[in-house]
């Protein structure tokens, strides 16, 4: 899926999605992190792996375990699930100049 995000810069939009503390305003479903989270430290990195709760169709819970496979500065990242719901799931950030602002795909990659 792409949406046009006016305004910002590939770069700010990118930013805005590396800070893991916005990770649940962008999420669709509800999400939270399992354990003692500080939300200062949650900057998304090569190799960083996050533990969370997320509530699939909001009734369902679900325990996903992913980690950050390449972060490419000023254009993408890409996170894949270690653990979770399916066999394996890819999920690619990619932010692109538009004229109005950023084009922002969300490219899913899965086997269940």
């Amino acid at each position: 899926k792409t949406v046009l995000i006016r305004g910002r810069s590939p770069d700010e939009v990118l930013d805005f999605c590396l800070d893991g503390a916005n990770f649940p305003l962008i999420f669709p479903e509800p999400i939270r992190p399992i354990g003692k989270v500080d939300p200062t430290q949650l900057r998304i990195t090569v190799g960083r792996e996050f533990d969370f709760l997320h509530w699939m169709l909001y009734c369902i819970p679900c325990k996903w375990r992913v980690r950050i496979a390449q972060v490419h500065p000023g254009t993408a990242f890409v996170d894949q699930m270690l653990r979770g719901p399916m066999k394996r799931l890819r999920h690619e950030h990619i932010v692109r100049p538009d004229p109005c602002g950023t084009l922002y795909t969300d490219l899913v990659s899965y086997e269940s």
